[in-house]
């Protein structure tokens, strides 16, 4: 039996309440579109990356700056060809120990049931950023290293409900 949309979804959020970017990327197209909608002035990681690759390594420099403390997704609502939901966020930069709270508004666009682009739209008021307050993403000069991580999340499972290879 197929997954259902919620279940992809569901499971994307969990790969990245995990920071298991692997397992995320099982689900989007080699063509995935994700949208941050944060001029690049205020914030470099915002704009428009195409293909699953550039989405991924958009990802991975966030996920390898925070802790997620709170990511809630529960509100999501489902019609057709599209997704959406109001999510509350917690951050700590694993660095400095700073917090970022705010809330993002996420936008998935569906074919075959199948997520092919992400739109994010950020609070960036509540979130207190300014112009010019951050050229580039704290933390870009050091990475974690591997004692600093999470404990590794396992692998996701093979199983026939995932998509397709072919759309993969």
């Amino acid at each position: 039996m197929a997954k259902t949309v919620r279940a992809i979804l569901g499971d994307i959020y969990d790969a990245w309440r995990a920071q298991n970017l692997d397992w995320l990327a099982t689900y989007l197209p080699d063509d995935f579109c994700h949208v941050i909608h944060i001029p690049v002035d205020l914030h470099p990681l915002g704009g428009t990356r195409r293909g699953k690759k550039e989405a991924i390594e958009r990802l991975r420099l966030i996920a390898e700056q925070f802790d997620f403390v709170v990511f809630d997704t529960s509100g999501l609502l489902i019609d057709r060809n599209r997704a959406a939901v109001e999510v509350p966020i917690h951050y700590r930069h694993w660095e400095t120990g700073a917090p970022f709270e705010s809330t993002k508004a996420n936008f998935w666009t569906l074919e075959d049931g199948w997520p092919v682009k992400l739109t994010e739209y950020h609070d960036i008021a509540g979130a207190g950023l300014r112009r010019g307050a951050c050229r580039r993403p704290p933390g870009l000069s050091r990475s974690r290293s591997p004692t600093d991580r999470p404990a590794a999340q396992p692998a996701a499972p093979a199983s026939d409900n995932r998509r397709p290879a072919a759309h993969i």
